[in-house]
């Protein structure tokens, strides 16, 4: 069993973490209205499409973030689970 101070320690380090997942998911991806749990990848473009060639070009810009986005989404699931498993002390 940990003691309070390693506990603080590690609950300490795993907040700076999700913070900093946070963060780096803000810059690729929006939080689902529906469910705040997941993320959505996002363009950086927001502009209208005219082209063909854009949509294209868009779709792969957001399928290149998607890849970005499930490991990181993945990680910050798991930090939250261990912050709330240290809350409630198992």
């Amino acid at each position: 069993m940990l003691n309070e101070t390693k506990k603080a320690e590690l609950k300490a380090k795993l907040e700076d973490e999700r913070a900093v997942l946070e963060e780096e998911l803000s810059g690729i991806a929006t939080k689902d209205p529906k469910n705040p749990e997941n993320w959505q990848a996002k363009s950086d473009d927001l502009s209208e499409i005219e082209f063909r060639e854009d949509v294209a070009e868009r779709l792969e810009e957001i399928e290149d973030r998607e890849a970005e986005t499930l490991p990181l989404e993945s990680r910050l699931h798991e930090v939250k689970s261990a912050l709330g498993r240290i809350s409630e002390g198992t």
